[in-house]
C-alpha cells in the first residue's frame, strides 16, 4: 500500500488550466472592416486628418493613410512627437504638386483596395503615387501600362515609362508595339511630341516594320519640321535614317525639297 501511495500525485500538483480553443473564425473580418472604414470616411466619422489638394479637401483617418503610405507614416509619426493636445487635434495636411482627383482616387484605394485607371488619368495617378509613396498604387499603374499597351497608347506609355523611371515596367514590350505599328503612329501628335533622344532611338531600331526606308526619313523630317528649334537635332535625327536603303528617286526628292538642312534651318 505504501508503494501505491508513493506514486499517487499530490492534489496541488494537478494541472487544472484549460487550453485556449478557437471556437470560431470571422472569415469576412477584413472585408467587413474595410467596408466599415469606407462608410466612416464617406460620413466623415472619426476622421482625424484633412488633406488639402489644389484647394479642395479630403477627410480621412491617419491610421489608414499611414498603413498604406510611407510618406504619411513618416509625417504622422513626426507629428505624434508633439504635445498631447496636438496629437488629439484633427490634422490639416497640404499635399503639393499633385492632382486632386488623383490623390482622391488613391486615398479611396487605401480603403477599398481598388484603383480605376485610364490613359487620361494614368500620369496624374503615377505622380501622386510617387509623391505619397504608395507602392501598391504604383504597382497598379505599372500593371495597367504593361497590359493595356496597344497601337493607340504605346507612344504615350513609352513617354510615361521614361518620365517616371519605372524599374518593374518592361520598356522593351512597349517599344515592340512602337516598332510594329511605326507606319501608323509616326504620323500622330504623340510621335511629334517625343523628345529627340526617343525619336533617335526609334528611328535607329532594326525592328521597325516599314515598307521602305523613306517612311523612316519622312518621320524624322516631320518631327524636325514641327519646330524650328529642333533643327539643331537634324544631324542626329536624320543620321539614324539608312539612306543607302532609299531609292535614288527618293533621295533626289529629299534634296529638292531642301529638308536636309543646316543647323539654322536654311
Amino acid at each position: 500500500m505504501a508503494a501505491i501511495a508513493d506514486t499517487r500525485p499530490a492534489e496541488n500538483n494537478v494541472n487544472t488550466a484549460h487550453k485556449s480553443v478557437v471556437l470560431g473564425k470571422f472569415e469576412d473580418h477584413c472585408s467587413v472592416l474595410t467596408a466599415c472604414l469606407q462608410a466612416m470616411r464617406r460620413e466623415e466619422l472619426l476622421c482625424d486628418v484633412i488633406l488639402v489638394v489644389e484647394g479642395k479637401t479630403i477627410p480621412a483617418h491617419r491610421v489608414v493613410l499611414a498603413a498604406c503610405s510611407d510618406y504619411f507614416l513618416s509625417v504622422f509619426t513626426s507629428e505624434a512627437e508633439g504635445t498631447e493636445e496636438q496629437r488629439q487635434d484633427t490634422t490639416i495636411h497640404e499635399v503639393a504638386n499633385a492632382n486632386f482627383d488623383a490623390v482622391h482616387k488613391i486615398v479611396a484605394m487605401m480603403y477599398s483596395g481598388e484603383l480605376a485607371l485610364s490613359p487620361e488619368t494614368i500620369e496624374d495617378l503615377l505622380l501622386a503615387a510617387q509623391i505619397l509613396q504608395v507602392a501598391k498604387a504604383t504597382d497598379f499603374c505599372v500593371q495597367y501600362l504593361q497590359t493595356q499597351v496597344d497601337r493607340e497608347t504605346c507612344l504615350q506609355f513609352l513617354s510615361i515609362a521614361d518620365k517616371f523611371e519605372l524599374p518593374d515596367l518592361d520598356r522593351r514590350y512597349i517599344l515592340q508595339h512602337v516598332h510594329e505599328n511605326f507606319s501608323e503612329i509616326s504620323t500622330t501628335e504623340d510621335f511629334i511630341n517625343l523628345d529627340s533622344e526617343t525619336v533617335q532611338e526609334i528611328l535607329s531600331s532594326d525592328r521597325l516594320v516599314v515598307s521602305t526606308e523613306k517612311e523612316v526619313f519622312e518621320a524624322g523630317r516631320r518631327w524636325l519640321a514641327h519646330d524650328e528649334e529642333r533643327y539643331e537635332h537634324a544631324e542626329a535625327v536624320l543620321g539614324r535614317v539608312r539612306f543607302s536603303f532609299m531609292s535614288q528617286e527618293d533621295l533626289l526628292q529629299a534634296v529638292c525639297e531642301n529638308v536636309l538642312t543646316d543647323d539654322d534651318g536654311t
